[in-house]
C-alpha cells in the first residue's frame, strides 16, 4: 500500500517572525484543530484553512506590526479561542 499524505503544513519565514507573531500563528492553529475535531465530519473534500499575515507600513515606508486575517470553513469563526484551548505562549 502506498502512503498517501493528507495534510501539509508550511510556516513560511519563520525564523523571522517576532515571538508575537509565531505565538499567534500557534494560537491560530489549536483553534483549527479545535474545529476539525468538532465540525470535520461536515469539513468538504478538500478543507483549506489560510493565516495572512498583513505587513503594514507607516507614515515613512517602514514595516510595522501586521494584522491576521483568517480564511477558515465551515460557518463561522468565535472570535476568541474555544473553552478549554490553550492559549499562546
Amino acid at each position: 500500500m502506498k502512503d498517501k499524505t493528507v495534510a501539509v503544513l508550511t510556516i513560511r519565514r519563520a525564523g523571522d517572525m517576532a515571538d508575537e507573531d509565531r505565538s499567534a500563528i500557534a494560537a491560530w492553529l489549536r483553534r483549527q484543530a479545535h474545529f476539525l475535531v468538532a465540525d470535520g465530519a461536515i469539513y468538504s473534500d478538500r478543507f483549506v484553512a489560510r493565516y495572512n499575515y498583513v505587513q503594514l507600513e507607516d507614515g515613512d515606508g517602514e514595516s510595522t506590526a501586521g494584522v491576521s486575517t483568517e480564511d477558515v470553513g465551515p460557518g463561522s469563526v468565535p472570535a476568541g479561542l474555544p473553552e478549554g484551548l490553550p492559549a499562546a505562549e
